[in-house]
Parts: structure tokens; C-alpha cells; sequence
């Protein structure tokens, strides 16, 4: 469900940011872009909720989990579900297993989708952390996380593309990544597809255009480029074409990247409920 979806349900701005904080996976780092991008909020105001509403299952983790699990564990699928969940938990939770309490705020400071406040509350159970010192941690953790991602939401595209070559750099046999703004919900899996064939082994980036507008927030971008990303941070150069100027970006014209009319919805610029509806209607999707 969008937030626009949950809007149209009568929830405020600031119960939908809360929301989507709370939420596994997506947590804080979905819901300051959602606050700060999409619904315009100060981005203290936005930290602050996202926050506030990061830390509201952690407890109930914390506090609940082991009866929970053994009183579910009872059914087979249940208890295959967990198995899979502690022992996936616990490859991720190394770094709390070494270092407990420091290791738990790095393990939750860092905004990636397979760490985390849900995440560290599952570790900290696993690996036997005391309430006080687990909360304490992880909100510290949850702190850092925050102001990560409230920086890279006021940096627009140069924090997107920070995000996006930063969490492909941490895998280490990645050396691209494809950067998509929240204003493009519409992806397709034949956009992405189309994208990643045209990236050829000497391009640096490869860019969708029409006419004379380029669409950097939906792009494939090697890892590389982030040298650039730095040198134009460092120099105060804040206009994206200087970016794709210095890279050396390859442009492509979307007619010739998307043979599918229903791919090409991607480009439709969604910022608010009423372009989303219009996006639905020409995509014949509503």
C-alpha cells in the first residue's frame, strides 16, 4: 500500500511516516524520503517521527520474541520459518556476536535493508543482550541511521546516487547499480532489463533522455562513479549535469531503451495523488 493509499484511508501525513518507519525492511530509511521528499516536512520534523516510529517495535521484539516463537514454533511451518530466520539472523549479526553492545549500534547504524532496528532487536535476542543495553544500542543506532539518511534526502540526486553506489560497493561482486527516485514508482522489469543490456563493458553510466531532459534518477551507474559523486561534492558542484558531464554518462533515448508502451509508464513523474491517478489511467492500470 502507497502512502498516498493510506492518505486516501483518512491517516495524517505524520501517522503514514510513523507507519512506514515501524514497518520491517523499510523502516526509517523509507520513511524520511516518504517525510522530507514527498510530503515536505522540516527535516528535523521528519527525523523525529521517523524515528520515534523506528523504535516502536523494538521492545515488543525484545520483550515478546522467544514467547512468541515458542508458542508458533509449535506448528512445522512455524518453526522452519524461525530456524531459517535466527540462523539468516545470525550469519548478518557477526559484528554483535564480536563486539555486543558497540557491535549492536554499528549493525543498526548502517541503512541497508538487511540491517536495522527489526534486525538487531532479532540479534540482540539471539545473541543474549540485556533489554537496557540492547534498547540503548539500538537507538543510538537508529540516531546515526537517521541522520544518514536525512542527509542523503536533502543532497536530492547526488544523495541518490551516494545511496545507490554505496550499498553496491558493499557487495563485493557488484559493480553496478541502478538508481530510481521515489518520484518513479512505476518500474517494470522490462525497464530494468532494457537498462542493464545497453550497459556496455566501457560505459560508465547509462542515462534514459528525452528531448533534452535526462532522467539521472533512473539510471544504471558503475560503481566507479562515485570518485565523481566526491570530487563534485568537494568542489561545491551541486548541478547534476556536471556530474554526468564528468563521468562521461552514455545518453540513450527512450524510445530505443522501451519497446513496451506499459514500460515506458516509468517515466511518468508521480509527485503527488492526483499525477498518481493519471499515471494509473494512462497505464490502464485503474
Amino acid at each position: 500500500m502507497s502512502p498516498e493509499e493510506l492518505l486516501g484511508l483518512g491517516f495524517s501525513k505524520e501517522l503514514v511516516v510513523l507507519i512506514i518507519s515501524a514497518l520491517p525492511i523499510l523502516e526509517l530509511r523509507g520513511a524520511i524520503p516518504v517525510a522530507i521528499n514527498l510530503f515536505h516536512f522540516p527535516w528535523y520534523y521528519a527525523f523525529l517521527l521517523a524515528v520515534i516510529g523506528n523504535m516502536i517495535p523494538v521492545p515488543i521484539i525484545l520483550l515478546c520474541l522467544n514467547a512468541i516463537v515458542r508458542f508458533l514454533s509449535r506448528v512445522g511451518l512455524f518453526d522452519r520459518f524461525f530456524r531459517w530466520l535466527f540462523e539468516h539472523t545470525r550469519k548478518r549479526g557477526t559484528i554483535i556476536e564480536k563486539y555486543q553492545r558497540i557491535g549492536l549500534t554499528l549493525f543498526v547504524a548502517v541503512p541497508l535493508p538487511v540491517t536495522g532496528a527489526w534486525t538487531g532487536s532479532l540479534a540482540a535476542v539471539i545473541f543474549g543482550l540485556k533489554f537496557k543495553h540492547a534498547m540503548l544500542s539500538i537507538f543510538i543506532g537508529v540516531l546515526i541511521a537517521g541522520v544518514i539518511v536525512t542527509c542523503l534526502s536533502l543532497l536530492g540526486w547526488v544523495g541518490a546516487v551516494i545511496a545507490g553506489v554505496g550499498l553496491a560497493a558493499l557487495e563485493d561482486s557488484c559493480d553496478t547499480t541502478i538508481v530510481v527516485a521515489c518520484d518513479h514508482p512505476l518500474i517494470t522489469p522490462g525497464f530494468l532489463g532494457s537498462l542493464i543490456r545497453c550497459l556496455r563493458r566501457h560505459d560508465s553510466a547509462i542515462v534514459p533522455m528525452r528531448a533534452d531532459r535526462h532522467y539521472a534518477l533512473l539510471a544504471a551507474y558503475r560503481v566507479s562513479v562515485r570518485r565523481y559523486v566526491d570530487a563534485n561534492l568537494k568542489a561545491r558542484r551541486y548541478r547534476l549535469v556536471d556530474f554526468l558531464n564528468d563521468c562521461n554518462a552514455t545518453m540513450i533515448d527512450i524510445a530505443n531503451l522501451c519497446d513496451d508502451a506499459v514500460d515506458r509508464g516509468v517515466f511518468i513523474n508521480v509527485n503527488e495523488p492526483t499525477t498518481y491517478e493519471q499515471a494509473l489511467d494512462v497505464l490502464g492500470l485503474r
